[in-house]
This record gives C-alpha cells, structure tokens and sequence, in this order.
C-alpha cells in the first residue's frame, strides 16, 4: 500500500540496517557528514558481500553470482597507502603517498582520497587505484581536528565533487581548487 511503511517490512528493516550501519562506520572513522554519500555507497557494498539472517547462510553477491565475493573489504576510513603514478613522483622521492579509503569499487579498486590534499585544504583528490595497502586500525580523520570549526567545514563541503568512474580500469581522478569554485 502506497505511504504506508508498515507495509514494505523488509525494505524498511534494510534501509534501517543501511542508515545504522552507516553511522556507525562514519563514528568509527570520525567521519565529517559530506562524506556521508560515500558512507552509504560502502556500506550497501560491504553488506551485499556479507551472509545474511536467511536460512542458506549466503551473501547477497554469493546467491547473485553463484560465487562468493573473493575481493578485500575494508572499514570506511581507514588509512592507506597508495602507489604513486609515475608522473606524480620524483625520481629519487617517494613512492608511495598516504590516503583514506572512503569506497570499494569495481576490479579490486578501492576509491581513495588524497590524505595531503586534504589535510591541508587547498583542493579534494578521490580517485580510484588498486594498488594499494590497507591499515585497518587505523583512522587519520578521527584524530584530524580539520572539521571543527564551522569556516572550515564550509571550505570543505565546495571542496568535493563527486566522481564517476566512466571505464573499467581507468582511474579518473576529481581535482577542485577552493578558490574556483562556484
């Protein structure tokens, strides 16, 4: 029946599990509400590729597929290290530069923000990349007092744009500059 919740239990109790699991991912990570899209998209990912409550013992991908999922979860947040392109570092300089996974995508991608970038307010970086190396326990925005003051998350709100990832094996990466934008 039409506006009426009571009716869609079981659509209900997911968007319920959905919102409940979103928080808490984004408490956990001491995540600022503008990241809350990319919340939402992680968690519905994570929750499709876990068992659920039904009799079978199956994830949702498992019972799809006909397969279990044989990718990398990991919690919103959490610290990473990504490969640097070859263009992006020096010759004698590092490799590797510091990022927050803040999504899982398509063919073991994981989608990255840039952790200098945004620690120093100048411009966001998300971008997708497979090489890369999770550490689950740790969370550089719960520490990070970035979002404190409300100048400071209104700079960061105009800072992201969303990003789509337009081919397999691409990566596409976003840059805004808080001065040019509208």
């Amino acid at each position: 029946l039409e506006n009426r919740p009571e009716t869609n239990a079981r659509t209900e109790h997911f968007h319920d599990d959905l919102e409940r699991g979103t928080v808490a991912s984004m408490d956990v990570a001491g995540a600022p509400y503008h990241l809350w899209g990319y919340a939402v998209k992680h968690q519905a990912f994570c929750m499709a590729r876990m068992p659920d409550l039904r009799s079978d013992g199956k994830a949702p991908y498992e019972r799809r597929w006909g397969r279990p999922y044989d990718g990398v979860l990991c919690p919103f947040g959490c610290r990473c290290t990504y490969l640097l392109n070859k263009e992006e570092r020096e010759k004698f300089g590092n490799r590797t530069a510091e990022g927050i996974v803040i999504g899982i995508a398509r063919l073991g991608r994981f989608v990255v923000l840039d952790t200098k970038d945004y620690v120093n307010k100048t411009k966001a970086r998300v971008f997708t990349i497979r090489d890369v190396q999770i550490h689950r326990d740790q969370f550089p925005m719960k520490d990070n007092k970035l979002c404190d003051d409300e100048d400071g998350m209104e700079i960061l709100n105009k800072m992201f744009v969303e990003y789509r990832d337009r081919r397999p094996g691409t990566t596409q990466t976003t840059f805004v500059d808080k001065h040019n934008v509208l």
